[in-house]
Protein backbone atom coordinates (compact mmCIF):
# COMPACT_ATOMS: atom_id res chain seq x y z
CA UNK A 1 0.00 0.00 0.00
CA UNK A 2 1.46 3.22 -0.91
CA UNK A 3 1.61 6.22 1.36
CA UNK A 4 -0.97 8.27 -0.93
CA UNK A 5 -3.23 5.86 -0.59
CA UNK A 6 -3.24 5.46 3.33
CA UNK A 7 -3.25 9.41 3.60
CA UNK A 8 -6.59 8.87 1.80
CA UNK A 9 -7.44 6.57 4.18
CA UNK A 10 -6.42 8.59 7.44
CA UNK A 11 -9.08 10.98 6.17
CA UNK A 12 -11.75 8.67 6.61
CA UNK A 13 -10.71 6.98 9.50
CA UNK A 14 -8.14 7.19 13.05
CA UNK A 15 -5.33 5.28 12.09
CA UNK A 16 -2.25 5.32 13.50
CA UNK A 17 1.26 7.07 11.25
CA UNK A 18 1.77 5.00 7.95
CA UNK A 19 5.63 5.22 9.34
CA UNK A 20 4.78 3.28 11.92
CA UNK A 21 2.15 0.63 10.73
CA UNK A 22 4.90 0.14 8.03
CA UNK A 23 7.45 -0.26 10.14
CA UNK A 24 6.24 -2.59 11.93
CA UNK A 25 4.21 -4.78 9.39
CA UNK A 26 5.33 -4.07 5.87
CA UNK A 27 2.16 -2.66 4.71
CA UNK A 28 3.84 -0.90 1.83
CA UNK A 29 3.71 -4.89 0.32
CA UNK A 30 0.10 -4.63 0.15
CA UNK A 31 -1.57 -4.16 -2.85
CA UNK A 32 -4.53 -1.89 -3.46
CA UNK A 33 -7.99 -3.56 -3.09
CA UNK A 34 -11.52 -2.53 -2.44
CA UNK A 35 -11.36 -3.35 1.45
CA UNK A 36 -7.86 -1.72 2.56
CA UNK A 37 -8.60 -1.46 6.09
CA UNK A 38 -9.01 -5.81 6.17
CA UNK A 39 -6.02 -5.69 4.33
CA UNK A 40 -3.34 -3.93 6.37
CA UNK A 41 -5.40 -6.53 9.33
CA UNK A 42 -4.92 -9.72 7.55
CA UNK A 43 -0.94 -8.44 6.68
CA UNK A 44 -0.59 -7.83 10.61
CA UNK A 45 -2.31 -11.46 11.51
CA UNK A 46 -0.12 -12.58 9.11
CA UNK A 47 3.09 -11.41 11.00
CA UNK A 48 1.51 -12.30 14.42
CA UNK A 49 1.08 -15.86 12.96
CA UNK A 50 4.42 -16.40 11.94
CA UNK A 51 5.91 -15.47 15.68
CA UNK A 52 3.32 -17.83 17.15
CA UNK A 53 4.21 -20.28 15.14
CA UNK A 54 8.10 -20.19 15.70
CA UNK A 55 6.40 -20.05 19.71
CA UNK A 56 4.88 -23.03 19.17
CA UNK A 57 7.75 -24.51 17.61
CA UNK A 58 10.09 -23.38 21.07
CA UNK A 59 6.97 -24.42 23.55
CA UNK A 60 6.42 -28.10 21.87
CA UNK A 61 9.73 -28.87 19.66
CA UNK A 62 8.42 -32.29 18.60
CA UNK A 63 11.16 -33.74 16.25
CA UNK A 64 12.90 -29.99 15.62
CA UNK A 65 16.22 -30.70 16.19
CA UNK A 66 17.25 -26.95 16.79
CA UNK A 67 14.59 -26.09 19.00
CA UNK A 68 15.08 -29.16 21.40
CA UNK A 69 18.28 -27.98 21.65
CA UNK A 70 17.41 -24.16 22.05
CA UNK A 71 15.05 -24.69 24.61
CA UNK A 72 17.27 -26.34 26.91
CA UNK A 73 18.98 -22.97 27.13
CA UNK A 74 15.34 -21.58 28.69
CA UNK A 75 14.88 -21.40 32.78
CA UNK A 76 11.41 -22.82 33.98
CA UNK A 77 10.47 -18.71 34.13
CA UNK A 78 11.71 -17.89 30.71
CA UNK A 79 9.57 -20.83 29.53
CA UNK A 80 6.76 -19.51 31.35
CA UNK A 81 7.18 -16.22 29.80
CA UNK A 82 7.63 -17.49 26.36
CA UNK A 83 4.24 -19.48 27.16
CA UNK A 84 2.75 -15.86 28.11
CA UNK A 85 3.89 -14.04 25.26
CA UNK A 86 2.28 -16.87 22.89
CA UNK A 87 -0.96 -16.10 24.54
CA UNK A 88 -0.54 -12.86 24.15
CA UNK A 89 -0.05 -13.64 19.83
CA UNK A 90 -3.24 -16.51 19.72
CA UNK A 91 -5.23 -13.70 21.31
CA UNK A 92 -4.23 -10.94 18.80
CA UNK A 93 -4.26 -13.80 16.16
CA UNK A 94 -7.78 -14.62 17.06
CA UNK A 95 -8.90 -11.18 17.19
CA UNK A 96 -7.73 -10.09 14.06
CA UNK A 97 -9.76 -13.35 12.09
CA UNK A 98 -13.14 -12.52 13.67
CA UNK A 99 -12.31 -8.76 12.44
CA UNK A 100 -11.45 -9.85 8.74
CA UNK A 101 -15.05 -12.52 9.17
CA UNK A 102 -17.20 -10.09 10.66
CA UNK A 103 -16.58 -6.86 8.19
CA UNK A 104 -16.88 -3.86 10.80
CA UNK A 105 -15.32 -0.77 9.97
CA UNK A 106 -15.43 0.44 13.49
CA UNK A 107 -14.12 -2.42 15.14
CA UNK A 108 -11.76 -2.78 12.63
CA UNK A 109 -10.22 0.80 12.72
CA UNK A 110 -10.80 0.57 17.03
CA UNK A 111 -8.05 -2.56 16.63
CA UNK A 112 -5.46 -0.70 14.09
CA UNK A 113 -5.35 2.58 16.85
CA UNK A 114 -4.31 0.28 19.49
CA UNK A 115 -2.26 -2.27 17.73
CA UNK A 116 1.21 -0.95 17.76
CA UNK A 117 0.97 -0.25 22.02
CA UNK A 118 0.54 -3.91 22.24
CA UNK A 119 2.94 -5.35 19.60
CA UNK A 120 5.41 -2.92 20.88
CA UNK A 121 6.13 -4.35 24.06
CA UNK A 122 5.22 -7.96 22.81
CA UNK A 123 8.06 -7.69 20.11
CA UNK A 124 10.48 -6.67 22.58
CA UNK A 125 9.36 -9.83 24.71
CA UNK A 126 10.17 -12.05 21.79
CA UNK A 127 13.55 -10.39 20.62
CA UNK A 128 14.57 -11.49 23.69
CA UNK A 129 13.60 -15.02 23.35
CA UNK A 130 15.37 -15.18 19.95
CA UNK A 131 18.52 -13.64 21.05
CA UNK A 132 18.30 -16.68 24.04
CA UNK A 133 17.77 -19.13 20.82
CA UNK A 134 20.76 -17.54 18.86
CA UNK A 135 23.07 -17.50 22.19
CA UNK A 136 22.41 -21.36 22.44
CA UNK A 137 24.64 -22.13 19.56
CA UNK A 138 27.51 -20.30 20.92
CA UNK A 139 27.61 -22.76 23.93
CA UNK A 140 30.23 -25.13 23.57
CA UNK A 141 27.91 -28.48 23.84
CA UNK A 142 29.93 -32.30 24.39
CA UNK A 143 29.51 -34.22 21.31
CA UNK A 144 27.88 -36.84 23.55
CA UNK A 145 25.34 -34.47 24.15
CA UNK A 146 24.17 -33.79 21.02
CA UNK A 147 24.76 -37.40 19.85
CA UNK A 148 22.10 -38.59 22.60
CA UNK A 149 19.64 -37.16 20.71
CA UNK A 150 20.34 -38.71 17.71
CA UNK A 151 21.17 -42.31 18.54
Amino acid sequence: MEKSAYETLLKAHKLPEYEALDQEFDIVLIEEGSNPLKSIIKTIHDCLDSHAKHLEDLLHPDSNLSTMFEIENFSEEEKKQTYTNYKQLMFLIRHTEQLLLTNSLNAQEQFLQKILEEWIPLKEQLLKIIIKQKEYWKQIARPEEVLGYLG
